[in-house]
């Protein structure tokens, strides 16, 4: 955007900071492992000390970067000019993979339970800006009455606030509400929410600990609607 060129390996994340305030226009460029190259172009705004506002289309409801503003004016200097300082994290994996899949069989779960009339909520200790990537990616919004944030909360899983808080959200009582979850912290924070609590045991949540889930499973369809009832009355 101001001339500079970053070529990486690592498409985690590549970084580049703005020192000063002006219109830019970003080029993302990601190679695949077939050799194949996509591109992406965002235009932004930076007018320190107000937040960048993104204009453009975005590829596939991908964002492909986060932002963080530090002021970095010099307060020794009380007539000095106010200097901020922009970073940009690009996800150009994220952005550009089109392999990229939600794991086998939560689609189908989460449009089984709203077929049947289920109120989904998602509560995730990811921050809002990352879940709404993925929404916008797979296209959830249209299933979900609610999305929450640890990260928007004064304390993140293992503390209870975010399911509380989740469930209070679907107006139903606790005990009328499940909670699907992958990671220790997170059934940590549902056993001390009170909510009942599914372990979803898979190869992308190894080193997890599942032992105080209420059940524990692999495989989505077992716990699609028409099962619901058979481990709840237990």
């Amino acid at each position: 955007g101001d001339g500079n060129t970053i070529s990486t390996d690592d498409y985690e994340n590549v970084s580049h900071v703005y020192t000063a305030a002006g219109n830019y226009t970003v080029t993302l460029t990601a190679d695949n492992s077939s050799c194949e190259e996509s591109q992406y172009t965002q235009d932004i705004c930076i007018e320190p000390p107000l937040n960048p506002t993104f204009t453009s289309n975005l590829l596939e409801g991908c964002a492909p970067f986060s932002i963080a503003l530090n002021n970095t004016t010099d307060e020794s200097n009380q007539c000095g000019t106010p200097e901020y300082e922009w970073t940009v994290m690009y996800a150009a994996d994220f952005c550009h993979d089109k392999d990229l899949k939600l794991i086998d069989g939560v689609l189908q779960l989460i449009q089984d339970y709203y077929n049947n009339n289920i109120k989904l909520v998602v509560a995730s200790s990811a921050s809002m800006p990352n879940i709404e990537r993925v929404f916008k990616r797979f296209d959830l919004n249209q299933y979900f009455t609610g999305k929450f944030s640890g990260a928007d909360l004064k304390k993140s899983k293992p503390h209870p606030e975010i399911f509380i808080k989740a469930s209070a959200f679907t107006g139903f009582l606790k005990t009328e509400c499940i909670v699907i979850e992958d990671s220790t912290n997170g059934i940590k924070a549902a056993n001390d929410a009170d909510i009942y609590c599914i372990g979803f045991k898979s190869s992308h949540s190894c080193g997890q600990d599942y032992s105080n889930a209420d059940l524990v499973i692999s495989d989505f369809n077992d716990i699609r609607f028409d099962n619901l009832n058979t481990f709840l009355s237990d």
